[in-house]
């Protein structure tokens, strides 16, 4: 529970999941995320969170997209609920490990997917009930992309020099899951994991 909120979460190996997109409007110690336009989002560089389109309708199905300055929050106890953490790049590494083992090498990408909600067919089979759902992401332009086409989720661990966050993306089109650094000023969907 955190924000007056209770989410499903999933155990998948070894670690205890998130089964949706964080929401929270708040960090840990009841400090506010300020909410931004998409805008007014690429010149922060600070946390912030904004909504899908600038619509609070995704909210409920799709959660928040924060920037890579969410996700590393230390001062208010960060941004997931006491117990839970934004994965760093071991704990994705340690879920990528379990489904290789699983026999998912060439198809981690369809088996978190979600059911529905996917563009062109391309839905996945949520084998292990992960549910990812297609956030979209708010790029440094300001505008929205992506909406129903990827799920892009966030890693606490960040490039050497720190001008990347590096993420997990999932497609409509592909039955994988990729690695990628983006900018911290972009905005993207956030799991849990339990510590």
């Amino acid at each position: 529970s955190m924000d007056g909120y209770d989410y499903a979460v999933v155990a998948i190996g070894s670690q205890c999941w998130f089964a949706e997109n964080l929401r929270t409007t708040v960090f840990q110690d009841s400090t506010e995320i300020p909410l931004e336009t998409g805008s007014a989002f690429p010149d922060l560089t600070s946390a912030a969170r904004t909504q899908y389109n600038n619509s609070s309708s995704y909210v409920n199905t799709r959660g928040y997209l924060y920037n890579g300055y969410a996700t590393v929050d230390e001062e208010h106890g960060g941004i997931c609920p006491s117990g839970w953490h934004v994965p760093s790049e071991v704990d994705w590494m340690a879920l990528e490990v379990f489904l290789v083992g699983e026999g998912h090498a060439a198809t981690m990408g369809e088996v978190l997917k979600s059911t529905s909600g996917w563009n062109a067919n391309g839905n996945g089979t949520d084998l292990y009930g992960f549910n990812a759902k297609p956030g979209g992401i708010c790029w440094p332009d300001g505008n929205f992309y992506n909406i129903n086409n990827v799920a892009n989720l966030s890693s606490s661990t960040w490039n050497n020099n720190f001008s990347a966050m590096y993420l997990r993306t999932l497609d409509y089109d592909g039955d994988q899951m990729g690695r990628q650094g983006y900018w911290p000023v972009s905005g993207h969907s956030i799991r849990c994991v339990k510590e």
